[in-house]
């Protein structure tokens, strides 16, 4: 007697063509994803950015108050970078005088387009945190701008 065993066959591997399926379906969905996470992105510096000027500007008008002295916030579009001057700020340590922000730096990487203050770059807060004058501060980032205003009466700054 002859035994024939029997041969079960199992595939134990992809064919090309399952691969490139697969390839070609990870291809599309990336090619789909990648601007919509580029969108994001840009959404997420600008609102970091103006989140980071609002709160410099706050700590600008306290810092006047409880120094009862002028604190000046400066803005350089050139430099794409804004200065509190006379402060030296918790970042940047004994050596230097001014606490300077450069939005053109990670994690920002935003343009400051405008800054006006009744014709100047420059906020001042009196000696009791009020504005000399009020004006807006214009940011971004990609295709999206942010815009924050200066109250003229109170100092209070806020985005749109």
């Amino acid at each position: 007697m002859i035994s024939r065993r029997k041969q079960f066959h199992c595939p134990s591997a992809f064919t090309l063509t399952e691969i490139t399926v697969v390839v070609a379906i990870i291809a599309v969905l990336g090619a789909v994803a990648m601007p919509r996470y580029a969108l994001a992105l840009a959404r997420y510096r600008v609102a970091m950015a103006e989140q980071r000027i609002l709160s410099d500007l706050a700590l600008a008008q306290a810092v006047a108050k409880t120094s009862s002295a002028g604190q000046s916030v400066s803005f350089n579009i050139a430099s794409n970078n804004y200065q509190l001057t006379g402060y030296a700020g918790p970042l940047n340590g004994p050596a230097q005088s001014t606490y300077t922000v450069s939005l053109a730096a990670d994690p920002y990487d935003a343009t400051l387009i405008s800054a006006s203050f009744n014709n100047t770059a420059q906020l001042t807060y009196d000696r009791f945190g009020q504005p000399v004058s009020g004006g807006t501060i214009v940011l971004e980032v990609g295709s999206y701008q942010k815009t924050i205003t200066v109250d003229p009466n109170s100092g209070k700054a806020s985005g749109s």
